[in-house]
């Protein structure tokens, strides 16, 4: 969103993403899923990245993750989302706005 909440919905368990943030500079990534299973969570400029080292997953639906921004996100780029073994999951990501892409 806008705001910084980024959601998932998934039947797979998911146990890393990275992505860039459009529009917007990330001063700071923490709370939903991510944070709940312990991921280690990075953010960078515009670039978040998270992942678990104890081989946490989490699958559902709700908050992946809260960013903090400087600006407003207009979208996200650059999406990767994974399973355990490190493999890019089939997604399809969702702006909003009725349109996107995987």
């Amino acid at each position: 969103t806008t705001d910084g909440s980024v959601f998932f919905n998934s039947s797979s368990d998911i146990a890393g993403f990275q992505f860039n943030v459009d529009g917007a500079a990330v001063l700071n990534a923490s709370g939903g899923e991510a944070e709940v299973e312990d991921f280690s969570i990075s953010a960078s400029d515009t670039i978040v990245l998270g992942f678990s080292l104890a081989a946490a997953t989490f699958d559902g639906c709700g908050t992946m993750i809260e960013l903090s921004l400087d600006g407003e996100a207009i979208g996200l780029s650059g999406i990767i989302i994974s399973d355990l073994a490190a493999e890019a999951l089939p997604f399809e990501y969702f702006d909003g706005e009725g349109s996107g892409g995987e």
